[in-house]
This record gives C-alpha cells, sequence and structure tokens, in this order.
C-alpha cells in the first residue's frame, strides 16, 4: 500500500476485512469479504479497486465494493462505497484492517504491540495501549489463550453502540497509532464515524466505521485516513484536524505522560533470584507456571509461554479470601539522583474476579505517587505511576495492597520497568 510512497517506511497491508450487516431475519452477522473478481485503475497518485465477491463465501450474500486511494505527502486517504448488497440486508459497519510485518517482526514478547500503540481517551487524553483499562483480548478456545497485546475501545460518539464487543470502560477517539521500536516513524489509523479503535491479531491496527446510512436512499460508504509520519505529535494533530476538522481537549499529551516512546530500563524480571527481593504480607508470591500459549500474531505464529512478558518467567502473587489487606513490596536502590521519572510492571488476573489494585511510591515513607487500578478478570495490563520530582535518594519502595478481596486472587507479574522523560 505504501512502498511505492515511502520507500524508507515499511510496507503496510489493507484489507477489507469485514462487514457488519443485518439480515432480514434479524440477525447481526460480521462476515468476512471474500472476492471473487477484482478490476483495477491506476493513475500517478490513486488506486481504484471494484471488488466482487460474496460475504463469507455464501452464495445469498453477495457484494460489489469500490475503493479509492489516494496518496498524499505522508498519509493515504481511503474511501469505500458498497455498490451493491442483497436489498433485504443492511449495512451497519465496515471493519478494515491494517497489517505490517514490522507490526509482528517487534511484537515480541506477544505484549510489546500494547506497549508501542497508543490512542486517546476522554478524559484521560494520550495512553499506550498497554496502560488504558483493558478487558480479556480475543482467544481461540483449545488453540491460544489469546493475543495479549489485542484491545479494542469504544469511541465516545458509540459508547452506547452494541457493534463494538469492547469489555474496556475507557472510551477513545477515531485515532490509533504504533510507533516504531527505533523511533524513526509512527504509524496511524483514524476514520470518520469510528465506532471502536485499537489492535487485533495481526497485529494490526483498527479503526472500524459505523454505517448509519439508509441503503434504500443512498450507497454506504467510508473515509479512512493512514499516516506514516516522524514521531511528531504536533505534526500528526495538525494532519488529523486537517482531514477530519476535528478539536477535542482530550487530544493532547499531560505533562506527566510517558512520551515519547523509549524501551525503558529493567529493574526486576521475577525471575530467579529477583523474586527474593519481594516482600509479601498476606498470600504467596512464587515462579508462574504457564499452562498455555502466547502467539505473537497471525504472520510469524511464534509461540511464547502465557504469562510472560519480558525474559524467561514470571511470578504469580495469590491472595486468598478473607484477608483486610494484603501487601507485596520490594526496595528499588539507587545511587544519588533517581534516574527515573515513571515506573511500570505488566499484570495479569488469573483469578475468577475482577481486583482492584493499590500501588503506591514512597520515598523516606513519604508517598510520592499513588494510584488505584482495576485488573479486570482475565485481563493484562501495565501499571504505570509518574514519580513526580526528582530528589538525592537511596531508592524508592515500591507497594501492592490488595483489600478485602472477595474472591481469591491470582495476579501474575512480570517487567518492572523505569523509564525516564525526556522534555
Amino acid at each position: 500500500m505504501t512502498s511505492n510512497l515511502f520507500p524508507s517506511r515499511p510496507e503496510l497491508d489493507f484489507n477489507m476485512e469485514q462487514v457488519g450487516i443485518k439480515l432480514w431475519d434479524g440477525r447481526h452477522l460480521l462476515p468476512y469479504c471474500n472476492v471473487t473478481s477484482i478490476k483495477k485503475k491506476r493513475s500517478e497518485n490513486t488506486l481504484e479497486l471494484v471488488l466482487r465477491g460474496n460475504l463469507n463465501n455464501l452464495d445469498g450474500l453477495p457484494y460489489l465494493l469500490k475503493l479509492k486511494f489516494t496518496s498524499e505527502h505522508l498519509r493515504v486517504k481511503i474511501e469505500g462505497e458498497m455498490l451493491e448488497l442483497p436489498s433485504n440486508v443492511k449495512l451497519t459497519a465496515f471493519n478494515t484492517c491494517f497489517m505490517s510485518h514490522q507490526f509482528s517482526d517487534e511484537n515480541h514478547p506477544p505484549f510489546e504491540m500494547a506497549r508501542k500503540s497508543f490512542a486517546f481517551f476522554e478524559g484521560k487524553g494520550f495512553s499506550w495501549i498497554s496502560d488504558a483499562e483493558r478487558g480479556r483480548s480475543e482467544y481461540h478456545q483449545g488453540s491460544d489463550d489469546g493475543g495479549p497485546w489485542i484491545q479494542l475501545f469504544r469511541t465516545a460518539k458509540h459508547a452506547d453502540s452494541s457493534l463494538s464487543w469492547s469489555s474496556s470502560n475507557d472510551l477513545a477517539l477515531p485515532l490509533v497509532g504504533w510507533v516504531a521500536g527505533s523511533s524513526a516513524y509512527m504509524i496511524l489509523v483514524a476514520s470518520e464515524n469510528a465506532y471502536h479503535v485499537g489492535i487485533r491479531w495481526g497485529p494490526c491496527l483498527h479503526s472500524d466505521v459505523a454505517s448509519e446510512t439508509d441503503t434504500g436512499k443512498a450507497n454506504p460508504r467510508f473515509k479512512s485516513v493512514v499516516y506514516i509520519i516522524p514521531v511528531d505529535m504536533k505534526l500528526l494533530l495538525k494532519m488529523y484536524k486537517e482531514d477530519f476538522n476535528a478539536e477535542s481537549q482530550w487530544m493532547s499529551i499531560s505533562e506527566d505522560a510517558l512520551w515519547p516512546y523509549t524501551p525503558g530500563i529493567l529493574l526486576g524480571n521475577f525471575e530467579d533470584e529477583d523474586l527474593k527481593t519481594w516482600h509479601v504480607n498476606e498470600g504467596t508470591l512464587k515462579p508462574y507456571k504457564s499452562e498455555g500459549t502466547w502467539i505473537n500474531g497471525n504472520l510469524e505464529k511464534i509461540a511464547y509461554p502465557e504469562g510472560i512478558t519480558e525474559g524467561k518467567g514470571s511470578a504469580i502473587w495469590e491472595v486468598p479470601v478473607g484477608k483486610k489487606e494484603a501487601t507485596l513490596s520490594r526496595f528499588i536502590k539507587f545511587n544519588g539522583d533517581c534516574p527515573i521519572s515513571h515506573l511500570t510492571f505488566d499484570a495479569i488476573n488469573r483469578g475468577k474476579g475482577d481486583v482492584e489494585i493499590d500501588v503506591s511510591i514512597e520515598v523516606e515513607r513519604r508517598v510520592v505517587a499513588r494510584k488505584s487500578f482495576t485488573l479486570r478478570y482475565w485481563a493484562n495490563q501495565r501499571f504505570l505511576l509518574h514519580i513526580p520530582e526528582k530528589a538525592k535518594i537511596d531508592g524508592l519502595n515500591l507497594i501492592l495492597k490488595i483489600r478485602n478481596q472477595e474472591e481469591p486472587a491470582k495476579i501474575v507479574l512480570d517487567n518492572l520497568k523505569g523509564f525516564y522523560q525526556v522534555k
């Protein structure tokens, strides 16, 4: 899709993956757009395709779809129009998929795609997708335990829509992006009237469009824009406003956000000797024995032990019911100035219910950062805390607390990292 436009950038594949439809009998389906023939028309800066096929390869669901790609500086505009569908079928959504081998190449361990992808959320602004409130990711029963990077978020405009299967309470704007590990560029997708955004199996970026057109009056259409640009947030926001005429107070980055992307400094891997540095008050902390498999995507299909987001192992903190307060803590030693502005670790819920976890950072018994997290059933999430001050200290004390848990808590922990925010 982009190799001719940006020779030094990765190739990006566009997949007209699925459409949402409502059948004559009231059923809602999300069939795949299987193609039987393609007509092409090219010019210097545009490519037009007319796709003919059958939804889910069913003879009773033929379709005819027109796509137009227009290349401009640092972006590609995509327009779609459904020309033909059976008269008793109503189109409800266009689900387009944007995939790159670079996404898969850098999704090691498999949670990494979420740590390099971001969106903007109501009430929060910028957030890495790893750090937003997350539900259980998509999974294939009997074959794997899900793609831990996968997460979709409903948009504010379609917060109550039944189209999205997102389980997160965080509401996003219609834009989702990914930053290359080299920080040489970022790839972003935005759509007009998107009902949810995020990342799926590919790994791939999605900004899927709700169709609100009465098929009898006009052909359903969609508009999306792909940006491949330097890691420059001001440039991105300028281009997005030009394309979508959109103003939002939430399309911003707070001063304490972890931006731009950096790989961070590993402070603890929750393996072997590192486990001995943690102090447990109520419950147990022990090596996590994975019984499942994570696969890094549909392209490479490299298998990893489930529950490991860094190195070769992870730990599980188990807290039985009936404990008024359970605490897990560790002292992180420094010499002189605190070299980090943010502290993160990955948490995975392997219990039977949601868990509220209070996380705080103390310096000489004084709390300098505190945040409460809700870790949803079978969800994985990165917990991030901003350290608001730089001081000459011996170290930080990281404290996790679980209070009055109604179900046994089983929290897998991995990948304790520090970051320094460059302002």
